[in-house]
């Protein structure tokens, strides 16, 4: 090791600086009194340098934006972490240093070797890996030391020496710290507490990241590994991690399984781990499969893995032939309670990868094999944020539930489906169709639900409003066009901006609902969403300059196309990009002349160019004087009967589905129709 092992990146981490700036300081300072120090013994094209002299030069120019830059320059060397062996060998003396409580510095190579032997006298975590480094040792401990104050303690000092590695392309696959902090979300929802304890078994071997992530939460965490040897250098560095970390763990009895028989306990299985950065479908599912065989009623376990082997559809042939077959299995144990498909980008080498989460527990004894269920849930194209993933593991635990429990369960990304239906489909897991609803409670309510939409169906429908006289148009002229940015300043159309409102402020729920106002924004006229809804008081108490529609408004926006509706009713609340244009005393330019109808005008926005994003530009009709009014009267009516209609189509699927519900789950039956006989005299 050298002391030239200081990059210009490094140097940019120490000072909390961009890059850039780093270059900069070695130009302009170049011939300075305090020079900014010269590369050591490096080629120009990556120079290296002294970390001690950057470490003074910071402290005495005041460069860069961290004031402790003299003493943590230790930690920002990247030759630290270029030989494998000697990074091995530091993580291993911060380890001694946590468990002896002793300064390492100033000791000899025996002593080391000695103090080591005593903490780890059957060579499972730390011994090898300080006696590999051979005359070394000494300094390397002083090195220990020296990043271990740099950061404040070693735990920190192992952490850094790690991410470092990971900087330098020097670890294999990793799984993002989202994950980890979901896995473990999960694992604390579902675990059994006793006294405030909680146990934990981890089945991957070398991964530490799940575990202490639990052990920051509230409770004692007993852990025991379960990692079938602590020979690898996997397992030896993830157990120095541990113990650096002071977190308490046993090994698991081969014999007796990994827990005792009255102990029940949450298992963790993360897919790659450090033993294993690159393992096959068959590979998953058999570890799976293993673990399934430790649990007990009592126990959960939460499994993470690619989603090719744990819920994609596996092929027929082969080794996906033999994943296909140990997958089944496992869901023929009735064990696994909920999968789900999560978002791409949980594997930092592989962000294309998707993952998926397992979680099993008990089967459900109290139902029939053929009416068991699984919760499923596909987040591929979800990006989770902190309530989505509460809303998530809320689904989770609510699938640990009996069945009573599930069906009160408002289920937000997840839905059930039949067991029997996974394995009947043998494809993907979470693209089945769900488990229908019971809708027909009682057969009484099914048939008085029918008989009431029947009666509704029945009712004579009107088109009162649609008896209009249509004439030919004795000398038809060229249509009436307008600039709409000319009408504006006419004042003919006034332009009005959309609020800027907090999405915080927004959530979907009923607008007629008490002290609820309607929000209409672009997903609104984009999407066709529904409407959200603010309370009306946050909104008078938090947007003061904020204005509501008329009725008539036109409500639209320009990208990514242009788009716009009539709000017929108004005071709604138009959040920013939408914006609005209300017709001003007709929409004409001057008394007489052609104006403006609302839902003509949001036609016309609608049939713009996809482009045409300048909507003063945008080319719109007028309609004579004469032809106004009854031009939106008629417009109107035409708007009732269509909505009618829509009504009595959704009405139609309703009986449908009634009937369909109804006769399939035998809570009601179908009979003949008789037609009633004719009245007397009658042909």
């Amino acid at each position: 090791m050298t002391k030239a092992d200081m990059s210009l990146a490094d140097v940019a981490r120490l000072a909390q600086v961009a890059r850039p700036v780093v270059s900069m300081w070695r130009r302009r300072y170049r011939d300075a009194d305090l020079p900014f120090p010269a590369p050591t013994n490096s080629p120009p094209s990556q120079p290296a340098f002294d970390a001690a002299e950057i470490g003074r030069w910071l402290h005495d120019t005041g460069r860069g934006n961290n004031p402790s830059a003299l003493l943590d320059a230790d930690a920002f060397r990247s030759g630290i972490v270029a030989d494998p062996a000697e990074t091995d060998a530091l993580t291993a003396l911060l380890c001694l240093k946590v468990l002896s409580g002793r300064r390492l510095s100033g000791l000899s190579a025996v002593e080391l070797l000695d103090l080591a032997d005593d903490y780890d006298p059957d060579n499972h975590s730390l011994y090898r890996e300080m006696e590999a480094t051979g005359d070394k040792l000494a300094i390397l401990a002083a090195t220990a030391e020296a990043l271990a104050d740099a950061v404040y303690s070693p735990a920190a000092a192992f952490d850094l020496l790690l991410t470092s590695q990971r900087r330098l392309g020097l670890k294999g696959a990793e799984i993002h710290q989202d994950a980890i902090s979901l896995v473990a979300a999960a694992a604390v929802a579902l675990l059994n507490r006793h006294d405030g304890s909680m146990l934990v078994v981890d089945h991957s071997p070398g991964s530490s990241d799940t575990l202490l992530k639990l052990s920051e939460g509230d409770g004692t965490a007993r852990c025991v590994l379960a990692w079938e040897g602590f020979d690898s250098a996997a397992s030896r560095r993830g157990l120095r991690r541990l113990l650096t970390h002071g977190l308490a763990f046993e090994a698991a009895d081969d014999d007796a399984g990994p827990v005792g028989e009255q102990d029940s306990a949450l298992h963790l299985a993360q897919f790659p781990h450090a033993e294993n950065q690159d393992p096959d479908d068959v590979a998953i599912l058999n570890a799976v499969d293993g673990i399934c065989l430790w649990l007990t009623d009592d126990d959960r376990a939460v499994a993470l893995g690619p989603a090719s082997a744990l819920c994609d559809a596996l092929g027929m042939d082969g080794a996906a032939g033999e994943s296909e077959a140990i997958r089944s299995a496992i869901l023929r144990t009735g064990r696994l309670r909920a999968v789900v498909r999560l978002p791409q980008g949980f594997i930092t080498s592989k962000p294309r990868q998707a993952m998926a989460l397992w979680v099993l527990g008990p089967a459900h004894a109290e139902v029939a094999l053929a009416d068991r269920w699984t919760m499923v849930s596909d987040l591929s194209g979800t990006s989770l944020s902190t309530t989505d993933i509460e809303d998530l593991i809320s689904d989770l635990a609510a699938a640990m539930g009996n069945q009573r429990s599930v069906e009160k369960h408002s289920f937000r990304f997840a839905r059930l489906v039949r067991t029997s239906s996974l394995l009947a489909a043998r494809g993907s897991l979470v693209r089945v169709r769900p488990l229908p609803r019971n809708r027909t409670a009682q057969p009484a309510d099914a048939v008085l639900d029918i008989e009431n939409l029947l009666s509704s169906l029945q009712q004579p429908q009107t088109v009162r409003g649609l008896d209009m006289r249509v004439i030919p148009t004795p000398t038809p002229e060229s249509p009436m066009e307008r600039f709409l940015g000319d009408l504006a300043d006419a004042g003919a159309v006034a332009y009005l901006p959309g609020n800027r409102i907090d999405a915080a402020d927004l959530h979907a729920g009923d607008p007629n609902a008490p002290g609820a106002i309607t929000v209409i924004t672009a997903g609104s006229l984009l999407d066709g969403d529904p409407p959200a809804v603010m309370d009306r008081f946050r909104f008078a108490a938090h947007y003061p300059a904020g204005r509501l529609t008329e009725p008539g408004d036109v409500v639209f926006c320009t990208g990514p196309r242009p788009v716009a509706l009539v709000d017929p009713d108004g005071a709604a609340v138009v959040a920013y990009p939408a914006r609005i244009l209300r017709i001003v005393d007709g929409g004409s330019p001057r008394r007489g002349q052609p104006g403006l109808v609302a839902r003509l005008l949001a036609e016309d926005i609608n049939n713009q160019a996809p482009t045409a994003r300048r909507w003063r530009s945008w080319t719109v009709r007028a309609v004579d004087v004469d032809q106004r009014d009854l031009l939106r009267r008629t417009l109107d009516a035409v708007e009732q009967e269509r909505l009618a209609a829509l009504q009595r189509v959704n009405q139609l699927d309703q009986l449908a589905t009634l009937i369909m519900d109804g006769v399939a789950s035998n809570t009601v039956t179908l009979g003949e129709n008789t037609p009633a006989a004719p009245m007397e005299g009658t042909p």
